[in-house]
Order: C-alpha cells, then structure tokens, then sequence
C-alpha cells in the first residue's frame, strides 16, 4: 500500500492509460477468435506449415531467393522456421508471438529509460505513447515479423548500452539489421548516446578508447553491412532516391501528421512541462532527447526517400519509439489542476482510440473471411465465376485462406479448395473486361488500392462487410 500512496495524481492516470490498452490489445488479439493477417502470412501457412513440409530447406531457399533481389534478413529467417515448423501453426499462436514481442519492446524501453534516470512518470508517458500510436497496432496485425524482430533489438541494444554493456549492444545492434536492412541507418545512435552522456558519473569508463570504441564501432559494424548489400543485386532498393526528399509537402507532412494522429492530447500535456531552455536538461535527458530525435528524423527521412511515407506502413514500427523517447526526455510533470485534466483527456483519448483502432483491425480481418467465404459460395454454385480484388497483395493471401484447413485457420467448411483465384485488377482500379464475359465477384476493401465505382454495371449487387464489400457482377 505504502508503494500506491506513494504514486502521484498523474503517474496514477497515466499508469491507468497503459493498462487500459493493454487490455484493449489483449482482448481484441489474444482472447477473440483470430484471423491470419493479410499480409505474407497465408502464403507462409501454407508452405513452411503444411504437414510433411522441411522448414529449415524451406527457409535456406527463401534467403537465397530474397538474396538475388538485394535483401539479408537470416534472424527473420530463422524466425519463420521456428514458427511454421515448431510453433503451433494456428492463428491464435500467431497473434500471442506478435503480443509477446511487443511486450518485450517494451519492457526493453522501460530498461531504457530507468538506466537514463528518468522518472516513473516519465516512462509511463513513453509506454503510454507506444501504446496508443497507429504502428503498435500495425505491430499486433499486419507489421512484417522482420520488422518487429529488428525493433526489439535496436530498443534492447540501446537498454544493454545506456546500462554500461556498450560491447553488448553491439551484436544485439546487429541483429536488429539482420532482421530487417534498413535498420543500419540508425547506427549514429550510438554514438548521440555516448556524446549526450559524456560526463556522466554512471556511465563513464576508466578510459577514453573504452568510452567511444563501441559506438564506432556500432558505425563500422553497419557500414560492412552496407558494403555487403551492395554486393547483392540492387532489386529490391532499386527505388530508393534522395530526390524523392526534395519534394517538401508530403516530407513534412509524414513528420507532422503522424505524431498529432496518434498522440493527439499528450501533445499539449509535454507542452506544458517543457524545459525553460536546453541548459536545463541533464545530460541522461540530452542523451535521450539526441537519440529519439535521430530515430525520427533519420528513418522518416528513409522512408521517404524508397517510396511515398504511406506505401510503406509496415516500415513505421519504430519511428514511435523515437517519439516517446524525444517527448519523454522534454517533459518536466509539474502538477497542478490544468496538467491533470490533459492528463485526463489523454487517458480519454488513448482509451477510445486503442479500443477503437484495435475493434477495426480485428474486424478487418475478420470480415475478409467473410468476403473470401462468399466467393467460395458463388464458385460453389457456378463453377465459371472470376474473382478479383483491389488489394494488391490480398489476391495471393485471400485465395490462399480459401485454401488452408479448417484446423490451421482455413474455411470452417473445408469446401473451398477448388475456389478460383481471386486476381489483382491492377492499379488501373477498374471492372476487369474479362468481367463482361463471365460470372464474377469483386472483393474491394476501402483499406487498398483506389476502385473506380463509376466503372461497376448499375445491376450489379453489393454486400458490405465493415471496410470490405462484395460485388456480384451477373450477365
């Protein structure tokens, strides 16, 4: 008890915040029913997980292939073997090991920012921050499994650092771009660390070499790691180029909108406990603010600089965790009724927002199944129906579905193997003119790529699905 009384007003609406989206999170992914996400997962299903399959000559074929496109990614890899050939290959199982590894994020973040001295307030505004941004929950669906492997260890190798392991973190560093590439760009972290933290009692070495020799390191490390991508055909990075950063308004507007979406009023709150000037932040909170702002800078820079800031949503994972670490380190809690109510709206919000985000992700999946299902219906009863979709990737993964077993989260019929492909109508986003020939449904989610409406025939039928609808074109 003497440890809760000791908690103050805000650390108390704050720590509520955080239990409440974890709550929202466990509900909607862990205790509902699950659906696979749509993104490479079906495919994995029904490959590395299917009876008899080699996941270990499975997953060295995969690497050699993403190696002649220019991409090195082996602890992904290694992950998906582990997974679809000894984890149970359920979707439930899925979405636990997506859970577990966000939590480790942030525990990892919560070690972070103890050995920087930050206060409990402090860390739970992070986390609180974390929890409710867009990413976490692109994190618990549809994020990339590389993507959310490289996170946990970029944050963990900046726990093992700022806790005195500067060796330690170097492989933990490692192995945060070794499960997704584009994570060597966030090698200066380091030594922002060690320049932020020179002085510090707590974390001084006996010797100056000693002091900066890990994070060069941490620098030499990802620059052989660059010299051997470029080894490798330039595929897959073929679209990557600084003149995409020269075009100003959609640059700032994926570093202004993000933050203002997510975060909403915890915005105002830190405004109202910023510091008086730069002199009065001690030099954990230097560090801190140095290295959240590199993480968000320089990766929102990358991103922009390989495609348009959205195509590449499932990128984002860690640009909030630079956000939380920036916000975090500005912000002095000083009391009072006005910072109490921000508080309070921040709990508000954080609350509606994850509850509602979390419902829409979870149905998205779910009523794509519907969708699916009801073409397995149509084909069932005219064996020369054409199915087609908006979703550039949701043609492979939702005739991929039709094809799985009811035990590894297929259609509960287990009818729907003879389902035809349900095909991309390609970027054009227009009625297929196969269409007019022959019985065909239309699965469009208001989620994917731009349909024209105006090019559907006015007899045509249609069924909603919450973002999904289903069109019935009938000669």
């Amino acid at each position: 008890m003497k440890r809760l009384a000791a908690w103050t007003t805000l650390e108390a609406i704050l720590g509520c915040a955080v239990i409440a989206m974890l709550s929202s999170y466990a509900y909607y992914f862990l205790l509902l029913p699950q659906s696979w996400s749509l993104r490479d997962d079906y495919l994995f299903v029904t490959s590395w997980g299917a009876p008899g399959a080699n996941p270990w000559q499975l997953g060295r074929d995969y690497l050699a292939g993403i190696m002649s496109t220019g991409r090195f990614q082996p602890v992904d890899v290694l992950s998906r073997v582990l997974h679809y050939g000894y984890y149970p290959v359920t979707p439930r199982a899925f979405h636990f090991s997506l859970f577990a590894r966000a939590c480790c994020a942030l525990v990892a973040t919560v070690a972070f920012l103890d050995a920087l001295k930050l206060d409990r307030a402090r860390i739970l505004l992070a986390l609180a921050l974390l929890l409710v941004s867009q990413s976490f929950k692109e994190w618990l669906t549809t994020a990339t499994v590389s993507e959310t492997w490289a996170t946990v260890f970029f944050v963990a190798s900046l726990a093992l650092y700022a806790r005195g392991r500067r060796w330690l973190a170097l492989p933990a560093f490692a192995l945060s771009f070794c499960s997704k590439e584009s994570f060597f760009v966030l090698c200066a972290a380091f030594p922002l660390l060690e320049l932020g933290l020179a002085g510090s009692a707590r974390l001084r070495q006996p010797s100056r070499w000693r002091r900066y020799a890990p994070s060069l390191a941490s620098v030499a490390l990802a620059a052989a790691f660059v010299v051997f991508i470029k080894t490798l055909p330039a595929k897959y990075t073929a679209s990557l180029s600084l003149a995409k950063l020269l075009h100003a308004a959609p640059v700032l507007k994926s570093f202004v909108l993000p933050p203002v979406k997510s975060f909403g009023p915890a915005l105002l709150l830190v405004c109202l406990g910023l510091p008086t000037s730069a002199a009065a932040l001690s030099r954990q909170e230097r560090a801190l603010a140095y290295v959240g702002l590199y993480v968000v800078v320089v990766f929102t820079l990358f991103i922009n600089a390989w495609g348009p800031f959205d195509a590449w949503f499932y990128l984002h994972l860690v640009i909030p965790f630079g956000w939380a670490f920036f916000l975090a380190a500005l912000w002095r809690p000083r009391g009072g009724v006005f910072e109490t109510l921000m508080a309070l709206a921040f709990f508000a919000f954080s609350t509606v927002a994850s509850t509602n985000g979390a419902r829409n992700f979870h149905n998205y999946l779910a009523f794509a199944k519907t969708a699916a299902e009801a073409v397995c219906d149509d084909a069932a009863a005219m064996p020369a129906l054409r199915a087609y979709t908006n979703c550039a990737e949701g043609g492979d993964q939702l005739t991929a579905y039709l094809r799985l077993p009811p035990e590894r989260g297929g259609p509960s019929s287990g009818a729907c193997a003879r389902t035809p492909e349900i095909r991309y109508v390609g970027a054009g986003g227009t009625v297929p003119a196969e269409a007019a020939r022959a019985p065909s449904d239309l699965v469009l989610s208001s989620r994917c790529d731009p349909f024209d409406q105006a090019s559907l025939p006015k007899a045509a039928r249609r069924l909603t699905f919450d973002a999904w609808t289903l069109v019935k074109i009938r000669q």
